[in-house]
């Protein structure tokens, strides 16, 4: 009874050792996974249907939701797409209003109602509008909606002189 004991200490002795390498390793293997705030950090892919709107990896079009027309003669587009892949919103938020920018859209409005989110930027004559939204499996449907402005953003005002009337 008492070999029965000791064997049974001398196997949770050399499984705790184990446990403590375990845990020991535990923060190191998270420092593989690249996140901010919690949520993982998404990556570009290569390539975009929509030249100057990226696409994190792991979405796909859906082509049967998806439509775009351009005018040559105008050079005038308007775009109607559909994605769907894995990605909390939040960090699919959170990439568009990092890469959006770096493509030269400038961000306009940013809303969050009724569990989507909705993302709005502006370059030349252009809008363009993000709603993310969760659908099923866990996935996130991205909608990507670009139409013509009625013309160039305005400029911001200029800066007013204190001696000068306007």
């Amino acid at each position: 009874m008492v070999q029965t004991i000791r064997h049974q200490i001398s196997t949770c002795a050399r499984w705790g050792s184990v446990g403590v390498l375990c845990a020991s390793l535990l923060p190191l293997l998270a420092g593989c996974v690249t996140s901010t705030g919690g949520s993982s950090r998404l990556v570009s892919q290569p390539t975009s249907h929509i030249q100057d709107v990226p696409l994190p990896t792991g979405f796909s079009l859906d082509e049967k939701r998806s439509r775009s027309f351009y005018d040559p003669a105008t050079s005038l587009r308007w775009v109607d797409y559909a994605y769907t892949g894995q990605g909390d919103k939040f960090s699919v938020s959170q990439y568009y209003q990092q890469q959006m920018p770096t493509n030269g859209w400038t961000p306009a409005t940013r809303m969050f109602t009724q569990g989507q989110a909705t993302l709005d930027f502006r370059k030349n004559r252009e809008h363009c509008r993000l709603t993310l939204s969760g659908s099923s499996f866990g996935n996130t449907r991205v909608e990507i909606a670009i139409w013509p402005t009625a013309d160039k953003a305005p400029d911001p005002p200029a800066a007013s002189h204190p001696n000068t009337n306007p």
